[in-house]
């Protein structure tokens, strides 16, 4: 991946997080608030593993790994998987498939600055 000027970006899309080797630095959520402009947006969509009875819920880890790297937590989406043909919940096996998913949105406000 090429280098990414600081502060050049609006917007990173994250999915399926937390995973710390996802930057070269492995510090994902300290590269994304340099390269975002003041107010830019980081959107994170998170995985909830589960199988075997293991539900994981990474919600709490995401929010707290962006807030201290300087983002700023503005809002949390609850998405339901759904088959677009359909509209229908798509779970085959309930406890193999996440019943939900998490959006969340920061902004880098860069010590305030929008």
């Amino acid at each position: 991946m090429p280098p990414i000027a600081p502060h050049s970006a609006g917007l990173v899309l994250a999915v399926e997080l937390p995973l710390p080797r996802i930057t070269p630095s492995r510090q994902p959520y300290t590269d994304w608030v340099s390269w975002l402009q003041p107010g830019g947006v980081l959107a994170v969509l998170t995985a909830s593993p589960s199988g075997a009875g293991r539900f994981v819920n990474s919600a709490g880890l995401v929010i707290a790994a962006a807030t201290a790297a300087g983002f700023t937590y503005r809002q949390h989406i609850i998405t339901v998987p759904a088959r677009p043909d359909t509209n229908a919940q798509a779970v085959s096996d309930p406890v193999q498939v996440p019943a939900h998913h998490d959006l969340l949105l920061f902004t880098a406000d860069h010590g305030g600055i929008r």
